[in-house]
């Protein structure tokens, strides 16, 4: 795909703008419906039914709430700037102010500076938030409509409108307990636990779950498609940028097959993170050209140049595999945890890698540590497919990888 810059938008007619203000109002009421049906249903689905479940109950993230407080800021923000033009060079300057204070809290967090300062910084990053998030959502908005993502709803005939709008929240994201057996790697529960734990708090949770007989492990979750989605505050602006168009493409996915078959399958899992995480990692590049931060496009390098974290990945999770299956699970573990060092020594931090880690992050196999043959057919997939839109289009209809293998053998 070509890279293009695009022109700053005209300013609207009157008309343009009644007519995108009644579709936003539109658009709003349907998501609001949509947001609250899903909480509800998610809420019935979660009802604490044994040991486990009670366990995380205790934490429970609290959805509904964050729903409430956050779901109309989109509306409300974008119709108090409806007619603000754009800037491009005062948006660059925002966006480097907040990735700078955002360096700076991290850096003083990490080194338990001045309370003081880091609470100033920290006022100064609240307050170019809003802006920041919009920005961010009006170029990822502007890239998907370049690659003729769009609909034109029914009563609005001739307005191009991405559905759903691209909508995240610069926050921390949930945290999430996830349980594997301790005789094979799969994902058998995982439980979504509010921010703010304590390292002994989420040993304490662990030590509980694993009391049971399964492998545990808390994780902190890179992002979550509640709709606005939750994007880690605390990232860098490549992360940030790649967990909100992953975050997107989820709420895209959630209004066909593929989407609404995520819970049914771990083949459907894999297929939605998967996908979630290509479309991420192809637009994101795209972002940082428009705004280039400095290091915004590196990414963190092994201390020794040589060591490839995704194939020692891959070769570890074969060697476990080999070993449960021999019924050799304490000799699995502690590979597991020699190579842990192993990989913190060359840059590459793992509080804690069991059985359960590596079940949860077996879902994103177009990551170069998956073993999983789910990331190399959707590759392929995207290659015969030309335009994202059209990639997106024909995977959107799947609802299990024996769909995606007759889709690739029909051609």
């Amino acid at each position: 795909m070509v890279w293009k810059q695009r022109p700053l938008e005209a300013f609207p007619s009157r008309r343009t703008l009644a007519l995108r203000l009644a579709a936003l109002g539109l658009l709003f009421a349907a998501l609001l419906a949509a947001s609250v049906v899903g909480g509800v249903r998610y809420f019935r689905a979660s009802e604490p039914s044994d040991p486990l479940a009670r366990l995380a109950d205790r934490y429970r993230y609290d959805f509904l709430g964050w729903e409430l407080r956050n779901f109309p800021n989109m509306f409300l923000y974008k119709l108090g700037h409806l007619f603000v033009t754009p800037d491009k060079e005062s948006n660059q300057l925002t966006i480097e102010e907040y990735f700078q204070t955002t360096s700076d809290i991290n850096r003083l967090e990490a080194s338990n500076g001045d309370p003081a300062q880091l609470a100033n910084l920290r006022s100064r990053r609240a307050g170019l938030e809003n802006r920041v998030e919009n920005i961010l959502e009006g170029e990822i908005v502007g890239l998907l409509r370049d690659e003729g993502i769009t609909v034109s709803p029914p009563i609005f005939k001739g307005i191009d409108m991405l559905f759903p709008p691209v909508d995240f929240e610069l926050d921390e994201p949930p945290k999430v307990l996830a349980v594997s057996p301790r005789d094979r790697i799969a994902l058998s529960d995982s439980y979504e636990l509010r921010t703010g734990l304590s390292e002994e708090a989420v040993q304490d949770i662990e030590q509980q779950a694993e009391a049971t007989g399964v492998s545990a492990v808390v994780l902190d979750l890179g992002g979550i498609a509640t709709y606005p989605a939750v994007v880690p505050a605390l990232d860098s602006f490549r992360c940030v940028v790649h967990t909100a168009v992953h975050e997107w493409a989820h709420h895209y996915l959630a209004m066909y097959p593929l989407g609404q078959s995520y819970f049914s399958s771990p083949g459907a899992r894999t297929m939605n993170e998967t996908v979630a995480d290509m479309v991420a990692d192809e637009l994101t590049p795209l972002i940082l050209r428009i705004h280039p931060l400095p290091g915004s496009g590196t990414q963190a390098a092994a201390i020794d140049p040589s060591f490839d974290f995704g194939a020692q990945m891959r070769q570890l999770r074969l060697e476990v595999d080999d070993l449960l299956a021999r019924d050799e699970i304490t000799q699995a573990e502690k590979l597991m945890e020699l190579r842990r060092r192993v990989f913190a020594f060359n840059g590459f931090y793992i509080r804690k890698l069991n059985q359960a880690y590596l079940a949860f992050n077996n879902f994103y196999a177009a990551q170069p540590g998956s073993i999983d043959p789910t990331g190399a057919k959707m590759k392929e997939l995207r290659a015969r497919s030309g335009t994202l839109a059209n990639f997106m289009s024909r995977v959107s209809q799947l609802t299990t990888v024996e769909e995606l293998d007759a889709l690739l053998r029909s051609g």
